[in-house]
């Protein structure tokens, strides 16, 4: 062992474990150099002297600079003017030169470190290469071992940032986390491998087992959780958050994926937002899609420009595009169709291939699966269609048993509610043609008009309670409140004014105009009543003519009069074959 003090040999003398030096100038100490040593403790100096331990190669060139401690074999051996440093190991620091405030600790920890200052080294080879890089701290074997003159780097665990060159202001924490990583700067990579692969990208953030383990030259991402965008390579501006959020996603940015396996497939698809477990996890390439919900899109592949908000919303969808669900389970069997609009729990729930639907409201349209171009608004509205086309339910329940039915417009609770294959027809009001099943080219307006229709076709009824009754009865014109109401299989009507008709239940071709006009008549045929109250008693009388106030008003069961003028035939009741022209002729 040699101990050399400021170039010379001074008193020395040991005992008790103690070394103690004499008899030096030492005010003016400024090395202490100790070589060939195996063991070496409690030492203390003085605040500006430069303390090397080592070989003669530890800290040799040293000339102004002061404050700095050198243990290992050629450990700081070109520093020359550099002052505060800390290198401890084999090489530590062995090329640095006028580099300050540097802390290395390891084999070769900055071993090419010239001027860079600031920097803390620690581990096998941390920061080898760095040269001029400066406020860098390097943890771990090799870690940030190729940077040359990035700074403002925070690299901690094995291997991590191990190939970064000058890329500046990074945070790579765990394993091979940031390992390719050369001039990318200001990214935070937090867990092994976490963006491993990448070279040049800036601004991203991955936190998590292999988070963004392929992402090359992608910047402005955010990726957290286990695997979360692992592919992404190129693609910029993405957020994905959760296990395997945007998985597979290799070039497709402006996406957002939140929740486990969220996103998981997408590959290039672009302004995507998935929120819930399993959101969009099959899109591929679809674009400008916002899944929200447990599954919401899950089957999406390649359809953009869709909206699904919902537990199961959309689930399903492959291709279809430009659809937008809301609710639990709102579309969540369509695969193809498109241009849809669906808002509440359940509605559109089987709609596969129909397009250009919009159902609003609980289980609206909830068994459609082809038919297309239908307007169903209201709770249940237009629930059991399936492959029907161009209807339009609006209200509670309103065209609820409709299947395959086409061109109908329902408007009102429960209007055509039992309508099943019924075409082209018009309900309006409460309850309007509720019963109706199969009966086309129907036209009902007011509160329970048509009511009990099933079969009825041609029909119009218009008027509270107009054809109430009528089932089966065709080609009937009611116009009027209660207007030809208990009318059931009479066809060919014609019933006009205040409770015209309103006895008629299976006669046929009559024609009645006037406020109460026929309102008696059940069976009574071809008959023609016009005026107030004219054949009002009429029951069962067939081929009766009656015009003017009052004209045949007590005529029950007669046949065959023609009575004309103001109370004509007023008190015939049974007669038959009558003609009475006049103001109260035959009264």
């Amino acid at each position: 062992m040699g101990i050399q003090i400021n170039g010379q040999t001074d008193i020395i003398s040991a005992a008790d474990g103690s070394l103690t030096i004499s008899g030096a100038d030492l005010p003016n100490l400024t090395q202490v150099v100790v070589s060939g040593v195996s063991t070496f403790s409690q030492v203390s100096f003085g605040s500006t002297i430069n303390v090397r331990i080592g070989d003669i190669n530890t800290g040799c060139s040293l000339t102004s600079g002061t404050n700095n401690n050198f243990l290992g074999a050629s450990a700081g051996r070109n520093t020359t003017t550099g002052s505060y440093n800390n290198f401890f190991g084999f090489r530590a620091g062995f090329y640095n030169t006028t580099g300050s405030d540097n802390n290395f600790l390891g084999q070769c920890a900055g071993r090419c470190n010239t001027t860079g200052c600031h920097n803390f080294f620690g581990g096998y080879r941390a920061g080898s290469c760095n040269s001029t890089g400066n406020a860098n701290n390097f943890i771990g074997n090799s870690a940030g071992r190729y940077n040359t003159t990035g700074g403002f780097n925070n690299f901690f665990g094995r291997c991590a940032g191990f190939c970064n060159t000058t890329g500046a202001y990074n945070n790579f924490f765990g394993a091979r986390a940031g390992f390719c990583n050369t001039t990318g700067s200001h990214n935070f990579f937090g867990g092994y491998n976490a963006g491993r692969c990448n070279t040049t990208g800036n601004n991203n953030a991955f936190i998590g087992f292999y988070a963004g383990l392929c992402n090359t030259t992608g910047s402005a991402n955010n990726f957290l959780g286990l695997h979360a965008g692992c592919a992404n390579t190129t693609g910029a501006a993405n957020n994905f958050f959760g296990k395997e959020a945007g998985l597979k996603n290799t070039t497709g940015s402006d996406n957002n994926f939140f929740g486990q396996n969220a996103g998981c497939a997408n590959t290039t698809g672009n302004h995507n937002f998935f929120g819930g477990y399993m959101a969009g996890c099959s899109n591929t390439t679809g674009s400008n899609n916002n899944f929200f919900g447990l599954r919401a899109g899950c089957c999406n592949t390649t359809a953009s420009n869709n909206n699904f908000i919902g537990r199961y919303a959309g689930l399903a969808n492959t291709t279809g595009a430009n659809n937008n669900f809301f609710g639990q389970n709102a579309g969540r069997c369509n695969t193809t169709g498109g241009y849809n609009n669906f808002f509440g729990r359940s509605t559109g729930f089987c709609n596969t291939t129909g397009s250009f639907n919009n159902f609003f409201g609980a289980e609206a349209g909830c068994s459609n699966t082809t038919g297309c171009y239908n307007n169903f608004f209201g709770s249940a509205a237009g629930f059991c269609n399936t492959t029907g086309c161009h209807n339009n339910f609006l209200g509670f329940y309103a065209g609820r048993c409709n299947t395959t039915g086409s061109h109908n417009n329902f408007f009102g609770v429960n209007a055509g509610r039992c309508n099943t294959t019924g075409c082209h027809n018009n309900f309006l009001g409460l309850r309007a043609g509720c019963c109706n099943t199969t009966g086309c080219f129907n036209n009902f307006i007011g509160r329970y008009a048509g009511l009990a229709n099933t079969t009825g076709a041609n029909n119009n009824f218009f008027g509270q309670n107009a054809g109430l009754c009528n089932t089966t009865g065709c080609y009937n014109n009611f116009f009027g409140r209660y207007a030809g109401c208990s009318n059931t299989t009479g066809s060919c009507n014609n019933f006009f004014g205040l409770c015209a008709g309103c006895a008629n239940t299976t006669g046929c071709s009559n024609n009645f105009l006037g406020q109460l006009a026929g309102r008696s008549n059940t069976t009574g045929n071809y008959n023609n009543f016009f005026g107030l109250q004219a054949g009002q008693s009429n029951t069962t009388g067939n081929n009766n003519n009656f015009f003017g106030f009052d004209a045949g008003s007590f005529n029950t069961t007669g046949n065959c009069n023609n009575f004309f003028g103001c109370r004509s035939g007023y008190k015939n009741t049974t007669g038959s074959n009558n003609n009475f022209l006049g103001h109260y002729a035959g009264a």
